[in-house]
């Protein structure tokens, strides 16, 4: 048997969570015995009482990124980890996101003969386009981490071309470097049909529903597209009871959020739900006539997945990762990022021809039935990181 050992910042929610969870119980599942290693805390019960068959160390760090204080607590934690690895008897470990990676890489520094691990990175995000190598302290940093890559590092996973590309450019390239793409868990159509009856968000039945999901913050781009929503109403002379948008989620910006709907005269067509569960979300996307993710920096986001599985009308930003998914015109639309007359341009296209098929359902079946399905994903992450058993 393989004892893997899962390392993740947090258990939250959040899209790392969403994609880890399911893995870890289906390698579980599938005869692995699998060990997860949150960093600081549990943040969702609810995720963390769906681990089935699955260990759970919580270390309770107070960082859930790499910072400089996380860098200076690095020693403690990696000697928490090293004590789990010995007492689980692991044999590969896989970490997830920069603060997981430096921790996993200082405990296989300490593992001795007869020992081995196998250590497995896994990145989810362009970290450097967001942070990228402009001061002394990062470089140095990043070529420290380079090194160390270099040395301990088995197998790089990335979530997509954009963000292998990231790494190689920015930090090292790994012979074994390889594209996995996320990936959502089976999931049954009753689910949907079941939740219709749940609170109405939409209140009017005939409006053209606009759905902006995701967590609030400034690369999600909901500042950007309440601008273009506004020019939307004006230019087609909307009224609040033809048109609504409800943005789903919580996060840093929720106040300049309300501050903007408030200042654009949006508040009639506009209601912020908060955060909301998983199945809650899919059902809104169902019944939304357009899903709109405007996101400006992404590794492949999973609300994109959660849109095209339900087959809803996607328009998002033309980015690395998104671009990936999305065929433009065929199974969504995509606009040039941070562009509003090129989003205002394809969310018209969308309400004009909204009583036809806009996008292509086989051809979305066709994706989620092969290089996006669950059993393709997790048959090439078993391929990468361990023989099976």
């Amino acid at each position: 048997m393989t004892n893997i050992l899962v390392v993740v910042p947090v258990i939250a929610r959040e899209g790392v969570t969403s994609l880890v969870i399911p893995q870890i119980n289906e390698l579980a599942k599938r005869g692995f015995s699998v060990t997860l290693a949150v960093l600081s805390r549990i943040k969702l019960e609810n995720n963390a009482s769906s681990l089935t068959r699955v260990k759970v160390y919580e270390l309770k760090s107070s960082e859930s990124y790499l910072s400089a204080k996380a860098v200076l607590t690095a020693a403690l934690l990696a000697k928490s980890l090293g004590t789990i690895v010995k007492k689980e008897h692991i044999s590969v470990v896989i970490a997830h996101t920069p603060y997981a990676h430096f921790l996993a890489r200082l405990v296989k520094l300490t593992v001795k003969p007869p020992l081995t691990l196998k250590l497995v990175q896994y990145f989810h995000f362009p970290q450097f386009l967001q942070f990228p190598n402009n001061t002394m302290r990062r470089k140095l940093f990043h070529a420290f981490m380079g090194r160390l890559a270099l040395k301990l590092d088995d197998v790089h996973i990335s979530v997509s071309k954009q963000v292998k590309s990231d790494i190689e450019e920015n930090l090292i390239k790994l012979k074994e470097h390889h594209v996995l793409y996320n990936t959502l868990p089976p999931d049954k159509n009753e689910t949907i049909v079941a939740r219709e009856q749940l609170r109405e968000w939409w209140k009017n039945a005939d409006s053209f529903k606009v759905l902006l999901p995701g967590r609030l913050d400034y690369n999600k781009g909901q500042l950007f597209f309440l601008e273009v929503f506004k020019e939307f109403v004006g230019a087609e002379n909307l009224q609040a009871d033809q048109v609504e948008l409800l943005v789903v989620g919580e996060g840093l910006i929720q106040q300049e959020l309300y501050d903007s709907i408030k200042q654009l005269n949006l508040d009639k067509y506009i209601v912020l739900s908060g955060a909301l569960p998983y199945q809650d979300v899919g059902c809104l996307m169902h019944k939304a006539d357009v899903v709109v993710v405007p996101s400006e920096l992404e590794g492949m986001p999973m609300v994109v997945l959660e849109a095209l599985r339900v087959k809803s009308v996607v328009l998002a930003s033309d980015i690395g990762g998104i671009n990936e998914v999305i065929a433009n015109g065929v199974t969504g639309f995509l606009f040039r990022k941070r562009n509003k007359s090129d989003c205002l341009q394809k969310l018209n296209y969308i309400y004009k021809n909204r009583t036809k098929e806009l996008v292509d359902k086989a051809k979305i079946d066709e994706e989620f039935q092969t290089r996006l399905s669950f059993e393709h994903h997790i048959q090439q992450l078993i391929a990468l990181v361990v023989t099976k058993p």
